[in-house]
């Protein structure tokens, strides 16, 4: 999925108000975590691709 300014409307739905995010371990016991954004209105969910340490 490719990104231009600002990534805030569902494509599925056309929600536009942003998105609830999601924390998902990558492995059993591993420190990193992907986020995904997940649409409030019909729960799409995009692969932001990041990945965060916790």
């Amino acid at each position: 999925m490719a990104i231009a300014d600002e990534f805030r409307q569902c494509r599925t739905c056309g929600y536009d108000r942003g998105f609830h995010t999601s924390l998902h371990r990558i492995a059993a016991g591993h420190p990193h975590f992907r986020v995904v954004l997940i649409c409030p209105e019909c729960g799409t969910r995009y692969d932001a691709r990041w990945v965060m340490e916790l």
